[in-house]
């Protein structure tokens, strides 16, 4: 008699099912300890890849909006009170940063009055933001205008197009001089 048979009252052999009280064999329990185990594992690295992700686009947006103080190459000076502007340094990080005339409302304003979509992008349907970059010279003139990131579709030359259309600006100030300061502004294209 086999050990997955047993014989009842009457000598009838009958074939024996083990219940889930008898267990399963030890190779099927380590298998599916081995399978959650792998599960936890995967959703773990996809839960930290997420979240790195996340995190690096976070730093990217701030890297965009918070500017990076520089100073001269050929100074030796920290950046404390003693230090001056020769003239023709350009600066990223300044005590009062260029502004456009009225505020940075104005600017909103003056660029989505001046934006003309362009009918390449319109027909690709290209949207997003084209950075680009200028000095804001003593006078409150720009110069040195580029275009740092764009997305095509004609949306970089629109971008530069307003940008040469702006009045002067407010320039900007460093230890109460008025100082040439580099500035990346960027110019949204959203599809209405």
């Amino acid at each position: 008699m086999d050990s997955n048979q047993k014989e009842d009252e009457f000598g009838i052999v009958e074939p024996h099912e083990p219940g889930p009280a008898e267990g399963k064999k030890p190779a099927s329990r380590f298998r599916i300890f081995f399978i959650l185990v792998m599960a936890v594992f995967f959703v773990t690295a996809v839960v930290t890849v997420w979240f790195s992700y996340l995190k690096q686009k976070e730093q990217q947006a701030i890297a965009e909006r918070v500017p990076v103080c520089v100073f001269p190459k050929d100074t030796n000076q920290a950046a404390d009170s003693t230090y001056h502007s020769r003239g023709n340094d350009i600066l990223l990080c300044v005590e009062e940063y260029p502004e456009f005339p009225g505020g940075q409302k104005a600017l909103m304003n003056f660029i989505n009055g001046n934006l003309h979509y362009p009918a390449d992008a319109k027909k690709l349907g290209i949207q997003g933001k084209v950075f680009v970059t200028f000095v804001v010279e003593k006078e409150g003139t720009l110069t040195g205008l580029r275009v740092l990131r764009g997305i095509g579709g004609g949306c970089e030359e629109e971008a530069v197009r307003i940008v040469k259309k702006m009045p002067r600006w407010v320039p900007g100030k460093f230890k109460g001089e008025r100082v040439r300061v580099q500035y990346n502004l960027p110019v949204k294209f959203t599809l209405p």
